[in-house]
């Protein structure tokens, strides 16, 4: 067997169908889809997972939400996260329950390496990633998880899909709470993921006076390399150019050198800004 058919045996094992073989289950009811999700084949869980979302209701989120958290196959769980995405705002709620509990693939401790894309980092949590497919409806859920009596893990979570959610949107209707959050948290090391986390959304937050405002607040104080990266990369996205970012960047030292790159990234941005 050749290289390319035995990497063709590993994605269907992993649950990859085409768009042929999935049009044999169009016409299956919702009842048989849902029992398809427990089949031992993984493309007939794509299937139905793909298949599901035509039927937008709370039984077939609540399902389907179910079988993401057990789900082990890679097609059928991206299946399953795309779905939920596409029924939008009636499976935030759900969603929201699983924020952290999926994998163990979220960030638990501060960066060890500056994120030198243009892009906003993916979400590491399965649950904000498909939350950011629903987009602006769900900010009202993960602001009320934001400033709510949450867990701070699942906190974290819900600030990873806002900062996701308004670099795609550029809706900036959760920037008080991020904002609020990261108030309450400087200085707090028992919470400095969560501190780091809302640094990084607020890049977000383009032409943002608040946000440009408590971040260079931030900078005048003692902080962990990690977050001070952070702050400089998210200023320089904000995008505010004024005399007083101009004074820090003529006037900035450091020798850590993920911060350094971080310092080079704002004086790209404001040469982009200002050309």
């Amino acid at each position: 067997m050749d290289q390319s058919k035995i990497k063709q045996v590993n994605r269907e094992r992993r649950g990859q169908i085409t768009d042929e073989d999935l049009s044999q289950y169009n016409k299956l009811s919702d009842e048989t889809l849902v029992l398809m999700l427990k089949d031992e084949n993984p493309q007939k869980r794509t299937a139905a997972a793909k298949i599901l979302c035509r039927t937008p209701n709370l039984n077939n989120v609540a399902i389907l939400c179910g079988a993401m958290k057990y789900e082990k196959a890679l097609y059928s769980i991206i299946a399953m996260s795309e779905s939920l995405g596409k029924m939008g705002e009636i499976a935030v709620p759900n969603l929201i329950e699983l924020l952290g509990v999926i994998g163990n693939n979220q960030e638990k401790e501060l960066p060890s390496k500056y994120f030198k894309k243009k892009s906003f980092p993916l979400q590491r949590d399965l649950a904000a990633r498909t939350i950011v497919k629903v987009g602006r409806p769900a900010l009202p859920y993960l602001i009320h998880t934001i400033t709510g009596d949450h867990d701070v893990f699942k906190k974290e979570q819900a600030v990873d899909a806002v900062g996701g959610i308004t670099y795609k949107t550029q809706d900036q209707s959760a920037a008080d709470a991020i904002i609020q959050t990261t108030f309450e948290n400087t200085g707090n090391q028992d919470n400095d993921v969560l501190l780091w986390k809302c640094v990084r959304a607020l890049s977000g937050f383009q032409k943002n006076r608040k946000a440009f405002d408590v971040l260079m607040e931030m900078l005048k104080h003692e902080i962990k390399p990690p977050i001070q990266w952070e702050i400089l990369r998210s200023i320089g996205k904000i995008g505010i150019c004024n005399n007083q970012l101009g004074n820090f960047v003529e006037n900035f030292e450091t020798e850590n050198h993920e911060v350094q790159l971080a310092y080079e990234g704002i004086l790209k941005d404001l040469t982009l800004k200002r050309n």
